[in-house]
Order: C-alpha cells, then structure tokens, then sequence
C-alpha cells in the first residue's frame, strides 16, 4: 500500500465505532519496547470475543476517506486526486450512507 509505512499491522479502520465483542484481543506495546515483532508481545485474548464475528467481512478500501494533510505528496496521485478538495466527513457520511443496509 503507498503512503501507508504501516502496512504489515494489517490494521483497519472503523467509523463509528467497534464493539467489544468484536475485538479478540490485544498486545500491550510502547515505542520503548525491545521486542522486535508482533510475535513477542504478550497477547491477552478477550473473553467477551464473539465467535460469530467470524463471518464479517471488512469493506472494500475506501481512498476518499484517507484523511492525509493538507500538501500531502499523495494528494497529486490517484485515487486519492479526485477527493483532494472533498470534506473527509462529507465522504464519511456518504459512505456510510452506502453501506447502511449492510451493515446490520
């Protein structure tokens, strides 16, 4: 992914929140550590993790909702071009919006 130097934490984003039955755990990290990957930090798995969450899909990528700064390079190259003047919560909106009915 370019303009994403974070691309290897398989990380997404969620508008409007994430419930917790749907986060199965987490690691405690700080800039500080010494570990050197994912794999060394102890994971604590969440008791409340609903299994049937396990048949959600995330949502296609969404370039409009990319939030650069204003004079960011990625703004001159596509896809994000044509959303460089947009409202990123107009965008947000829309694409809720667009997605309400599956969603549920």
């Amino acid at each position: 992914m370019r303009n994403n130097g974070w691309a290897q934490e398989q990380e997404f984003a969620a508008l409007e929140g994430i419930r917790w039955t749907q986060v199965m755990g987490w690691g405690r990290m700080s800039n500080a550590s010494d570990e050197k990957s994912f794999e060394d930090f102890p994971y604590e798995r969440n008791p409340n993790y609903d299994a049937s969450w396990d048949q959600a899909a995330v949502s296609r990528a969404v370039p409009q909702l990319a939030g650069f700064p204003s004079g960011h390079l990625a703004w001159d190259q596509e896809p994000w071009r044509r959303f460089r003047d947009a409202s990123c919560r107009r965008m947000a909106r829309e694409f809720l919006e667009g997605v309400k009915d599956e969603v549920k």
